[in-house]
């Protein structure tokens, strides 16, 4: 499953559908600007696809995280099934922040760091403001009451419950800059911060929660949230320091498949089992990150990678229609059930993909849409 090449340096020209597909954070001109001298640029087009099919199926089970009101669906923690969405959005974010890094050097890595943390806390900010007029359209016509309470937090959390993940960013691409440009001084190097990077990974999600992070106020339970959520970063950097050390990865379907299975038992274990649920979360994460490495080919193969195009924007924009949906069924007084869980997830899948598709449309919008 990995071929030892040449070093990453070696600068492979790409096309613009596969850069396309690799940070989320970067603008087109940006990902065309910039080629990659990595393993994007030596996979296939038919490789490459399989970031976009996987992050597709990645948002579908962000959404699914989101949608549930049940006693059914809480009593038997359903919402367990799509942890692994945010799992594999962050482990590809920390990959291909090292695809970015490793072709800069100097003030190319301020200006990307510049780029990033505006297009990340920018995008937050703006969303942030969205989510507020929301808020307020939700009370005015259906009289939902949600309080917000003014705090610092606010500038990591933001106005609603998963717009947390942008500022996460940008403080663990801040908190481990140095060590990965240091690591990419050199093959040897790039080497053993890989080796340092998922041992830290396993670390943390072996290792207790320390106590002090738990009971120790607002800011210590946002520092919790760090270090809870960024070994599957570190584990992104790892790989990505990996493949940049030439370390080429080639999945073949047959172990596709079987990496897919690895995905299905980890998501049923978290159902099933007491299991710690984030160290199945991370095996998906990582299962999944090798199947999108496989050959997708074909039509269905085109149309997934096309709607995981815009999978970070589902992300960002999907709880306007939750929300919504669900404001609008209390109002006419239907109850919680099951089915209407899924009524709410359909649509919500729908809906949430028209309307990024949507907005990356219009300049004005798109760059809300990363």
């Amino acid at each position: 499953m990995w071929l030892v090449g040449a070093p990453g340096g070696s600068k492979i020209p790409e096309p613009e559908s596969i850069i396309a597909i690799a940070d989320p954070t970067l603008t087109l001109d940006d990902r065309t600007r910039d080629a990659a001298p990595m393993l994007v640029g030596s996979l296939s087009h038919a490789r490459s696809v399989g970031f976009d099919v996987v992050r597709a199926v990645a948002a579908l089970g962000v959404i699914w995280v989101h949608v549930g009101r049940s006693s059914f669906w809480n009593d038997n923690n359903l919402l367990a099934a799509g942890a692994w969405g945010t799992a594999y959005l962050n482990v590809i974010a920390g990959f291909f922040v090292v695809r970015s890094l490793a072709k800069r050097n100097g003030p190319g890595v301020w200006a990307f760091l510049r780029h990033r943390v505006w297009r990340l806390y920018g995008a937050f900010l703006l969303w942030s403001l969205i989510y507020l007029a929301a808020r307020l359209v939700n009370y005015a016509a259906f009289h939902k009451v949600s309080m917000i309470r003014p705090s610092w937090v606010l500038l990591f959390y933001g106005t609603t419950y998963h717009l947390w993940f942008l500022p996460y960013l940008v403080c663990v691409t801040l908190l481990t800059l140095p060590l990965v440009l240091l690591s990419l001084r050199s093959r040897n190097a790039m080497c053993v911060g890989a080796v340092f990077l998922m041992l830290a990974a396993a670390a943390l999600l072996l290792l207790p929660v320390p106590g002090v992070l738990l009971y120790g106020g607002e800011f210590m339970l946002t520092m919790e949230r760090l270090y809870t959520r960024s070994s599957g970063y570190l584990m992104g950097l790892a790989l990505g320091l990996w493949v940049q050390a030439g370390f080429q990865p080639r999945v073949d379907p047959r172990q596709a498949w079987v990496c897919a299975c690895i995905v299905a038992a980890a998501i049923y274990l978290t159902l099933a089992s007491e299991f710690p649920a984030p160290i199945l979360n991370r095996l998906a994460a990582l299962a999944a990150f090798l199947v999108a490495l496989a050959p997708w080919r074909g039509r269905a193969a085109e149309l997934l990678g096309t709607l995981g195009q815009v999978g970070f924007g589902v992300y960002l924009c999907h709880v306007l229609i939750v929300e919504g949906l669900l404001a609008s069924l209390t109002r006419m007084h239907i109850p919680s059930s099951f089915a209407v869980d899924m009524f709410v997830f359909a649509v919500t899948v729908v809906g949430s993909f028209t309307l990024a598709l949507a907005m990356r449309r219009v300049r004005w919008l798109s760059w809300l849409v990363p």
